[in-house]
């Protein structure tokens, strides 16, 4: 993770995780008090309503660190930790006591505020969250440390990498401008008379003779 794209990867998979793992079942158990003992369950938006917003900021984050520049990545690195401390934390937190964490909902269930809820367990969902949130917050602990030594944007995203080539291996001053072409064609010529353009094309039939 230690790469730029295994950082974005890591913020984006993490708060992908967290935002699906929020609509999940958490906790679950039974209404004693009802006859025939009727199921109830909580899920992660239930115990933790902050999951889903904390979610979307990393996933958020992890678009700038891809795109953005190095003043604005500091700044989305700096909000990942939080953001995913908060969730590493927070969610087994909110489902170590399943029978409280199901008694609202028993109640609604029952009609009754006198209810007990048994059989309760705890599924994998919370844990899966704390290890998204561990997951983001080390990407932005990551981007914190190495961030100011990425190019400006990732070369995926149409930026340039540590040499100054593109996605495409060519360097910046290589590549086309579009905006010449579109200039070109304003004025009545045709782009690839251009001598720039020329020039590519020797270039690229000298690399195609070899």
């Amino acid at each position: 993770m230690a790469t730029r794209a295994g950082v974005v990867v890591a913020a984006g998979a993490g708060g992908a995780l967290a935002l699906v793992a929020a609509g999940q079942t958490w906790v679950a158990g039974t209404v004693s008090d009802l006859p025939g003992g009727d199921a109830v369950a909580a899920t992660g938006n239930d115990l933790l309503p902050v999951a889903v917003p904390l979610a979307l900021i990393a996933c958020a984050g992890a678009v700038v660190l891809a795109t953005a520049g190095a003043s604005m990545r500091a700044v989305a690195a700096a909000v990942l930790v939080p953001t995913g401390i908060v969730l590493a934390v927070a969610a087994p937190a909110a489902a170590r006591h399943p029978a409280a964490s199901l008694r609202p909902a028993a109640r609604r269930l029952a009609g009754t505020t006198e209810v007990v809820v048994t059989g309760t367990h705890v599924t994998a969902w919370p844990w899966l969250v704390a290890a998204a949130g561990t997951a983001i917050a080390a990407a932005g602990l990551v981007a914190l440390a190495r961030g100011r030594a990425w190019s400006g944007r990732s070369p995926a995203a149409g930026g340039t990498g540590p040499d100054g080539t593109g996605a495409d291996g060519l360097p910046a001053e290589a590549r086309p401008d579009p905006m010449a072409a579109w200039e070109a064609l304003d004025r009545g010529e045709d782009p690839t008379t251009h001598p720039g353009s020329r020039r590519d094309c020797a270039g690229g039939g000298a690399g195609g003779g070899e």
